[in-house]
């Protein structure tokens, strides 16, 4: 199995965590916002816009680490299937003629012959 695979998803599961760790800061942020807008602010129009864009961009970054969190367990579960087939069937994955050439030699135990011919 390829490990950066894993390591992506472990880096993509931080992110996620950072994202929401941040949550409680964003929405006390959110809270003062809708308290100047309430209180008719001076800038209230330009605080909501802002806050309107910064719920849209947590939304936004939260669909898109949804969205690559599938794609690489994806990634990871089609390569499993694949492994798996070849461990079951490995004869169609190899060469023919090095399929043939391990299955007489190594599983009679000539290892010596098979680098003898892999070396010719």
């Amino acid at each position: 199995m390829k490990t950066y695979k894993f390591l992506l998803i472990l880096f993509l599961q931080a992110l996620e965590s950072e994202i929401v760790s941040h949550e409680p800061l964003i929405e006390a942020v959110a809270n003062t916002a809708h308290h100047m807008v309430e209180n008719k602010h001076y800038a209230s129009q330009e605080v909501s816009e802002r806050l309107d864009n910064l719920h849209a961009q947590l939304q936004q970054l939260k669909t898109l680490a949804a969205e690559r969190r599938a794609k690489l367990l994806d990634a990871v579960e089609s390569q499993m299937v694949i492994y798996k087939s070849f461990l079951e069937r490995p004869q169609n994955y190899i060469n023919p003629i090095l399929y043939e050439m391990f299955h007489k030699y190594l599983w009679k135990g000539n290892c010596t012959s098979i680098s003898i011919i892999i070396y010719k």
